[in-house]
């Protein structure tokens, strides 16, 4: 969980190929000590995370997504103190880092914009907090990080034995910690399992960077985190405690970016991100040619797939623009459907819900559990949630096991 990265020139060729993603105004406001306090009750830290599905949307053509407004959306579901409350100071200390330049903070957040966008409307699914959306500006600045050996990897910095915990592969050919799509899910769900341990989304955040065992140590001997703190007390390590105010000083500047001076990017509908089925196993040439992309820029969308060979037996899908994605359909006739990932496709579904026929197109009716597989990689890889399989298949808490078969739709 490294501050300083390295910037590839194809993240460069990325972020200018994504120039649709402008920001909403020219100008930089003057910048107050402070930001402005809200006089809304404090949110609740304690609320337990939702549970909606993917939605699956066809039609002839791919509708557009209902306009929504990506910054209200997430301050809307923000659940962590305003700017930290009474320890304000930490916070707004963090604050101003992040926006000491803010040309450089507005085009690193534009950059980002496609990804941070994907996240939140996977975050918008599942009920997560919007802070837990940010979380990968303070670990990587949401850049597709690349190491060797023993190191973290991917915009969400995993160790490659945390990934294989989660689920995910590791591996010469293709490593899952690269994958937007299913590092995301399995992150909140392991996210969402601290919670449910602690009750507590500021001690998921402590567990998400220095292990339950330390947490539960700290609270064997401390008694509970008192509520009414912003930020816990808990003798935790700096870098830990520090990890939880980052994440709340990049909340509080989407709070009140004109209390430090910068504009919020504006996202064009085209180029927000869309999960595409693999037909089939293909160089990334073809499947650049297949999208009407830059090879450079489908490589660093799709990062994950490390041989030059993208292959559906690693992943499914596959995310492109918005603008791309027909396209993509459109070179295979066989495809006629494909799985959205945006929670405002939601009204979509409930205008014209798609038939029993064409959802099969995408998922089959049960699959075999393998050596290895955990419920987030089922559910990420077949489109559906963790929590569906288990209440489909009448999982409780028992460990899955080889062999085994899963229905993978309601009876």
């Amino acid at each position: 969980m490294k501050s300083s990265l390295p910037q590839s020139a194809g993240i460069a060729l990325l972020g200018l190929w994504l120039s649709a993603c402008t920001p909403t105004a020219t100008t930089h406001p003057s910048r107050p000590d402070q930001p402005p306090a809200e006089s809304a009750a404090r949110p609740a830290l304690m609320e337990p995370p939702g549970t909606l599905a993917p939605v699956k949307v066809t039609a002839d053509r791919i509708p557009e997504p209902v306009a929504t407004d990506l910054w209200q959306d997430l301050r809307n579901s923000f659940v962590m103190d305003d700017c930290g409350g009474e320890q304000r100071q930490d916070v707004d200390h963090w604050a101003h880092l992040f926006t000491e330049s803010p040309n450089r903070f507005e085009a690193n957040l534009r950059r980002a914009l496609p990804s941070l966008r994907y996240i939140q409307q996977i975050a918008s699914q599942r009920g997560m907090p919007g802070e837990f959306v940010l979380l990968p500006w303070v670990e990587s600045h949401y850049l597709p990080v690349f190491s060797r050996r023993n190191r973290p990897v991917g915009m969400w910095q995993i160790m490659p034995d945390t990934a294989r915990t989660m689920g995910l592969q590791v591996g010469h050919h293709y490593d899952a910690r690269l994958d937007t799509a299913a590092t995301t899910e399995a992150i909140f769900d392991l996210i969402a399992g601290y919670y449910q341990q602690y009750h507590d989304w500021r001690l998921a955040d402590y567990a998400f960077n220095s292990g339950t065992g330390t947490i539960n140590r700290l609270l064997a001997r401390h008694g509970p985190a008192s509520a009414q703190e912003s930020i816990p007390s808990l003798p935790v390590h700096r870098g830990t405690r520090e990890h939880l105010v980052k994440l709340m000083a990049i909340a509080c500047v989407i709070r009140h970016p004109e209390a430090y001076g910068v504009e919020l990017p504006h996202l064009a509908p085209s180029q927000r991100l869309e999960p595409v089925v693999i037909p089939k196993a293909m160089p990334v040439a073809e499947a650049a040619a297949k999208a009407g992309l830059p090879e450079e820029t489908l490589t660093q969308l799709n990062s994950a797939f490390l041989d030059g060979t993208i292959d559906p037996s690693r992943s499914e899908t596959l995310l492109l623009p918005r603008a791309n994605v027909q396209r993509w359909y459109d070179t295979d006739p066989s495809m006629q459907s494909w799985p959205s990932s945006g929670a405002e496709d939601h009204a979509a579904e409930r205008a014209a819900p798609a038939s029993p026929d064409t959802r099969h197109a995408l998922r089959k009716r049960h699959c075999t559990v393998k050596r290895g597989d955990t419920l987030s990689g089922i559910a990420h890889r077949h489109h559906v949630s963790t929590q569906q399989l288990i209440r489909w298949n009448h999982l409780g808490k028992r460990p899955l096991k080889p062999g085994q078969i899963l229905r993978l739709e309601p009876r």
